[in-house]
């Protein structure tokens, strides 16, 4: 699991990362992360990419959006 090694290396909790949720099933995973800037999750991928290169997992091409809007729950 990336997880384990990222913390190993000491990147398993990113600077700049504010938010990860991992969803689905087996071999089928998803992870939506929210980040402070463009160059926080940059520098993140110069770790996680050779990590994923590793262990053989298509990482396929990140969906970068802006945030327009936050709502907390109470």
């Amino acid at each position: 699991m990336p997880s384990g090694r990222l913390e190993e290396g000491g990147a398993g909790s990113p600077r700049g990362r504010l938010y990860h949720v991992c969803f689905g099933k087996d071999r089928n995973l998803q992870v939506f992360d929210v980040w402070d800037s463009q160059e926080s999750f940059d520098a993140f991928g110069q770790d996680l990419m050779p990590l994923l290169s590793d262990i053989g997992p298509d990482p396929g091409t990140p969906m970068i959006e802006p945030v327009v809007n936050t709502i907390s729950g109470s």
